[in-house]
């Protein structure tokens, strides 16, 4: 079970050790103020997709060897992502026109 949390300010300690005990596995945590607009809707931010583990079998490539996407960016927050996922980033370039990137969350 995911349990998505909204606060209104950043977490406490108090809070913090609570959320730290084995019970709460899989807890994302939102500043409110975060959540005023969809960021997978701004102009600035590429398209990106979690790949399934087929897609990932596809891939010929370790997953140590390619570039890291934290799971506290907002984009990762976003697909709640977890350790080790892939990531397909597609991005638009006048000179290159579209081109991908892969990226694993740490």
């Amino acid at each position: 079970i995911l349990v998505i949390l909204i606060l209104k300010e950043k977490e406490n300690a108090m809070v913090t050790k609570e959320l730290n005990k084995p019970n709460y596995k899989n807890v994302e945590i939102f500043l409110q103020e975060n959540l005023v607009f969809n960021i997978t809707h701004h102009v600035l931010v590429p398209k990106h997709s979690l790949l399934s583990e087929e897609e990932e079998k596809q891939l010929n490539f370790n997953k140590n060897e390619l570039p890291r996407i934290l799971k506290t960016d907002p984009v990762a927050k976003y697909y709640g992502m977890k350790n080790g996922d892939l990531v397909k980033i597609t991005r638009t370039s006048e000179t290159a026109g579209e081109y991908i990137m892969y990226r694993c969350c740490l």
